[in-house]
Parts: structure tokens; C-alpha cells; sequence
């Protein structure tokens, strides 16, 4: 059983101050202990019922997506330290032109699991190389099918 196990065991029993001086250790041996949540561009290309992108006025507020630079940025900052790097979490990430990019980096930079949200349109048309992702290391598809009916 390793350490972070146990960790997972102990939830929520263990008191703030004993888990701000673990995280503290876990930092100062470089241990990888965060998880991030990614969104490389804030946009869908569905526009289900129960969703804020189906929204016009949300619609007008959330847009745009990172350059290649706030990408690479964003992985030399955070992805030596994840356990786990979820890209899409609220918005479709096939949508972005360096997702291939990302997953390579992002294992590169040694995160251990690598998992993509995704409702799978541009999969399935072929506009993203699934096969390329799995090479550049994607661990995990997970198929949002919210927008499959009216």
C-alpha cells in the first residue's frame, strides 16, 4: 500500500493541522499531490438544454480558449506536481487546436494519468486523431452523452 492510499483511507480524520504539515512534506520531497483540471478552450459545440453554453448571454460571456504559450505555461507550472491532469471539466475540449499537445506534455512532464472529458462529435467525424492522442499518452476517454435527444 503506498502513500497515497493511505492518505485516501484517512479522509476525513485526519485533523488540518496534520494535513497541512503532510502536504507540506509531500511539497518540500516533490511528491506529486494536486490534481488539475484543465479547460483548454471555453466553448462547446453542442448546445444541450441543461447547460450554460446553450445560453446565449452565457454563451457571449464564456468564450475563447489558451494560446499555445498560456498551455505550455500552464504545464511547466502545475503538471510536475499532478497526480492526475483532467483536460474538460465544464466546457469541449476537441475544440482546441493543441489538445494533442497538452496530453504529450503533460506526460512528458511525468503525470501519471491523463484523462479527456469529451461529448465526442469531433471524434467521431475524425476532425481529432484519436489514435495520435493515445500515442502522445491519454490514459482515459470519458464520453459526456448529454446531447444525444432533444
Amino acid at each position: 500500500m503506498n502513500f497515497y492510499n493511505i492518505l485516501r483511507l484517512w479522509r476525513g480524520r485526519i485533523p488540518r493541522p496534520l494535513k497541512f504539515l503532510g502536504l507540506w512534506c509531500m511539497h518540500v520531497s516533490g511528491r506529486r499531490l494536486i490534481g488539475v483540471y484543465l479547460d483548454p478552450v471555453l466553448g462547446c459545440n453542442l448546445r444541450c438544454r441543461m447547460c450554460y453554453f446553450s445560453d446565449s448571454e452565457k454563451r457571449r460571456q464564456m468564450h475563447g480558449s489558451m494560446t499555445e504559450e498560456q498551455l505550455s505555461r500552464c504545464g511547466k507550472a502545475f503538471f510536475h506536481r499532478a497526480l492526475k491532469l483532467q483536460i474538460g471539466c465544464g466546457a469541449e475540449p476537441t475544440l482546441s487546436a493543441g489538445l494533442e499537445n497538452v496530453v504529450r506534455s503533460g506526460k512528458e512532464a511525468g503525470v501519471p494519468y491523463i484523462s479527456l472529458t469529451t461529448n465526442g462529435l469531433l471524434l467521431a467525424t475524425g476532425r481529432i486523431a484519436l489514435d495520435a492522442l493515445v500515442k502522445a499518452g491519454l490514459d482515459e476517454i470519458t464520453l459526456s452523452m448529454h446531447g444525444t435527444s432533444r
